[in-house]
């Protein structure tokens, strides 16, 4: 069943990639544990002296087909004793659901691989389907153990969340704030 669900979750993630966009070059550069931190400023150009948009949608990084997400989300993540900042991603909840996806999810990580994080509450399951990406690794959480804890009823201002991943049993944890 865990599994049935984490592939649903990703099968949902690569029908959304088929979008068109481009990506900085500096993406593909981002050194393990660090954040993409660009964020997009409605009407502004970006110049020499402004970070550049980001653009979200389906590009490829490195050779390697990924999604980015932009929008003003941004979550920090605990794994075992490290702390991670991850920025650039959107909260949605329609009813009965509830999705946080922050970052840039690829297809296949390598080490210089942007964080990546992805909540996916549904009121007819117990728990929260997670993964996550951190350093070039990794992770899916163990529905059983995962616990997350909206802010409010209006489902799109933030939380936290905590559990094990799936196959190691590492403790993570975490907020989100959705604006």
């Amino acid at each position: 069943m865990r599994r049935t669900i984490a592939a649903l979750a990703l099968l949902a993630v690569l029908v959304g990639a088929c979008g068109a966009g481009t990506v900085p070059a500096s993406v593909g550069s981002v050194a393990p544990g660090a954040s993409v931190a660009v964020t997009q400023a409605p009407d502004a150009t970006p110049d020499a002296t402004t970070a550049p948009a980001c653009v979200e949608g389906g590009v490829e990084i490195d050779g390697v087909p990924a999604r980015t997400f932009c929008g003003p989300a941004t979550a920090d993540l605990t794994v075992g004793e490290k702390t991670y900042n991850l920025t650039s991603g959107w909260c949605q909840g329609p009813a009965g659901t509830f999705t946080v996806r922050i970052g840039t999810f690829m297809l296949k990580r390598t080490a210089t691989s942007p964080g990546y994080l992805e909540i996916i509450v549904d009121e007819r399951y117990p728990g929260a389907a997670m993964k996550f990406n951190v350093e070039g690794t990794g992770f899916a959480s163990d529905r059983d153990t995962t616990t997350v804890t909206l802010d409010s009823d209006t489902r799109l201002s933030g939380g936290t969340f905590e559990g094990l991943t799936y196959e190691s049993g590492i403790k993570f944890s975490g907020t989100f704030n959705c604006n």
